[in-house]
């Protein structure tokens, strides 16, 4: 399953970081050939934390990646769009 990572690159000097799309079947082996490679679990941009939302940004971001949460969503949606069809 692909999902987007956070890789990381130190030289001499510096250390940069990098977001790749990566399939999760070979994290250990990247892992075990010497990368520094974590998937990312929430994406927060800075404005969010600038104006005090970052729990509530989080809280909702981990609601919305549960897989069940997503079935029940487009369950009521399809409910919905065939009530309003009926009706």
């Amino acid at each position: 399953m692909k999902q987007l990572m956070l890789l990381e690159v130190r030289g001499k000097n510096k250390t940069w970081d990098f977001t790749v799309e990566g399939d999760t079947r070979y994290l250990e082996e990247w892992r075990n050939d010497g990368l520094d490679i974590n998937p990312l679990v929430n994406v927060i941009p800075q404005w969010v934390v600038d104006i005090g939302f970052l729990r509530a940004w989080c809280f909702f971001q981990d609601l919305l990646n549960n897989a069940w949460f997503e079935r029940i969503l487009i369950g009521c949606i399809i409910v919905g769009i065939l009530l309003i069809l009926i009706f």
